[in-house]
Formats: C-alpha cells, structure tokens, sequence
C-alpha cells in the first residue's frame, strides 16, 4: 500500500534540523584527519549518510523502501527524480560505490565540498559549457571503468512535484541526456529510478512528514556504441526515461493531491 506523509509536529521537525546541523559539523571536524584519502571520505561519507537516515526514522518516522536498492547498485549510470536532499543520502548510504554528477557550487561549501572533492565525485556548472559536458562525461566513463555507480539528476535541481502538479506542470522542468554521449565510447547499463522524497522531506521549510519513502527502478537499458550511431534510437531512449520517471512520479503526487481534497 503507498504509504501517504503525514505533517510531523514543530518540535519534532525542529529537533531533525538541529540534528542534522550538529551531525554534519561532528563528522566533519572528527573526521577531517581521516578523510583525506578517497577511501575513507567514502566510508565517513557513509557513516555520516546512515546517521541522518538513522536520525529521520526515529525522530521524525521516516522510513524508506528499498528493496530494489541491491538491484539498482547493478547499473553503472542511475538517472533519478530529485526532490529533496534524502535521495543524495540515500543513495550515499546504500548504492554499492556511488559517484555523484554534482553542482560545482557545492565543493565551495567549507569541510562538505572538501570532501566530495576527496570522495571523487564529479563536479559540473548550473550552465555547462560543450567543453565541459566532453570533460563531465570523460569523467564518467572513467567512474564506471574503475567499478562505481554514477548517479545523477537529469533535471539538474530538486522540483516540488506537488507544486508542480497543482499548477498542471506549467513549469516543468526540461530533462538533461548529455550524459547519455557516454555510450558512443562504452557499452554499460543504466536505469531510472523514481523517488516520492519531496513529500516527506520537502525542498522548502521546516516541516518534515512521516511515512515510508519509496525508491522504485522504474527503466533499464543496456547501450553500446552501436546503439549509439541510431540516433532515433536514442532519441526513443531518452523518451522512455522520461516518460517512465514522471509517470510515476505523477501518479504519486495525484495520489497525495486527491487525498487531501
């Protein structure tokens, strides 16, 4: 049954925020001494990542399916819904050698950037230039070569799916395959996960709402270089990634939008 979120109390929302505040700065200062090598940024990473998820079960009820995650840590490039910032922590936690396509912006932020630098995440501007998406996706190529899981958001920031579908989805917001460029020099794997976090763990304000989160594989495709050359191949692809994330992604935020009416 879809777990429907249910508006915590102040003091419980507030309590997660301080947490989360007071957690991140611990870790980074205990851990600054351990975190310099690649390795261990990952494992701190890690530790940090099951503190928050630890955090939100018991202090704000907020669970999370994710049965399909051993599945999904199969594929070498993940395209995922963002709305919130628990799918980054997540997917930190529990993808099997995660790498994040992430803003730029972000290794800037005292201690946090400093160790997505470490961790080797790969960093990219809100407005990519040619030359950078060559760099982003060379990058990439050389992730999934050495064995890791390359996650990103192909809509490039969180979206509000509920604000979203109150308005009709007049400001939706465009999809982005320059990734996909990845396959005219290496056969892999992706998949498309969608994420309902949003709703639990919303982009804006203080409130957190108790329930299960879910993260559903809802696309897989192997591509080679061969597939590659058919563009209306890959034109078909980059439809059907969309299409599958935001038909559920939709359906969940219909479900939500009705049961408050």
């Amino acid at each position: 049954m879809t777990s429907l979120p249910k508006k915590c109390n102040a003091i419980s929302s507030l309590v997660f925020t301080i947490f989360f505040a007071a957690w991140t700065i611990l870790c980074a200062i205990i851990g600054f001494p351990i975190g310099v090598s690649k390795k261990h940024a990952i494992k701190l990473g890690r530790f940090w990542a099951n503190g928050v998820l630890f955090a939100l079960k018991h202090i704000c009820n907020i669970t999370c399916d994710a049965k399909n995650v051993d599945e999904i840590s199969q594929y070498s490039l993940i395209l995922s819904k963002h709305q919130s910032a628990f799918e980054t922590i997540f997917f930190l936690a529990k993808i099997k050698n995660p790498c994040f396509v992430l803003k730029s912006d972000l290794l800037k932020i005292p201690f946090y950037g400093w160790y997505l630098k470490n961790m080797g995440m790969i960093p990219v501007s809100r407005k990519i230039s040619i030359s950078e998406i060559k760099s982003m996706n060379n990058a990439i190529i050389n992730a999934i070569k050495s064995g890791k899981n390359v996650i990103l958001f192909p809509q490039g920031t969180r979206v509000c799916e509920k604000t979203l579908y109150e308005n009709g989805y007049k400001n939706h917001v465009k999809y982005k395959f320059a990734c996909l460029d990845i396959f005219s020099k290496i056969s892999s794997n992706l998949a498309a996960v969608s994420i309902n976090s949003g709703f639990f763990w919303p982009k804006k304000g203080l409130y957190k709402y108790s329930g299960e989160i879910y993260v559903k594989l809802v696309y897989t495709r192997a591509i080679n270089p061969q597939d590659y050359d058919n563009k209306s191949f890959i034109i078909a692809i980059k439809e059907e990634i969309e299409a599958a994330i935001e038909a559920d992604a939709r359906l969940y935020a219909k479900t939500v939008c009705d049961s408050l009416k």
